[in-house]
C-alpha cells in the first residue's frame, strides 16, 4: 500500500483484550516466502495500544522495490512481561497506485549555497541596531536634562 503517497508495507496491530499496553517495543522482518533472508528489517519503540483497539503500522520501503510475488512479514512485540509474535503471509501484485511518490531520501538533492558574507551582514545589522538604540537613548536622556 501507500502512506502519504509513499510505497509501504502496512500491518494492522490489534488489542482485543481489556488491557492497555504501553511502552511496546516491536521488531519486524519482511522476507520472500520460502527464504530466511530478510529484505527489510526494522525496530519501533515507545508504542502503545488502548484496550479493544487497533492501529496500522506502516513500514516505508524507501528505495527498495518489491517484485511481484509472495512475502511474509514476521512481527514480534514486547510490553513488560507480555510478548507476541505473528507471521503474516501476503501476495504483492507488483503494482502501486499511480499517485505513489518517489522513495523518501534523507539527503538533499543539491548542496545548499555557501554564503561566506552572511555572518558579516548579520553582524553589521546587529551593530547598526545597537547604535540606533544607544543613540536614541542618549538623545532622549540629553534632551530631558536640557529641558528641565
Amino acid at each position: 500500500g501507500t502512506i502519504n503517497h509513499y510505497a509501504a508495507v502496512q500491518a494492522t496491530i490489534s488489542n482485543p483484550s481489556g488491557n492497555q499496553f504501553g511502552d511496546i517495543t516491536s521488531d519486524y522482518a519482511l522476507s520472500k516466502t520460502g527464504t530466511k533472508k530478510a529484505l527489510i528489517t526494522g525496530h519501533f519503540v515507545g508504542q502503545a495500544v488502548a484496550p479493544h483497539s487497533f492501529f496500522t503500522q506502516s513500514i516505508l520501503l524507501n528505495d527498495r522495490k518489491l517484485m511481484a510475488g509472495d512475502y511474509s512479514l514476521k512481527w514480534t512485540a514486547k510490553s513488560g512481561d507480555f510478548s507476541w509474535t505473528k507471521t503474516l503471509a501476503f501476495h504483492y501484485s507488483g503494482h502501486l497506485p499511480k499517485n505513489t511518490l518517489q522513495p523518501v531520501v534523507n539527503k538533499p538533492k543539491t548542496k545548499a549555497p555557501d554564503n561566506p558574507q552572511l555572518p558579516w551582514i548579520i553582524t553589521g545589522i546587529a551593530i547598526a541596531l545597537l547604535l540606533i538604540l544607544t543613540g536614541t537613548w542618549g538623545w532622549s536622556t540629553w534632551h530631558r536634562r536640557h529641558n528641565q
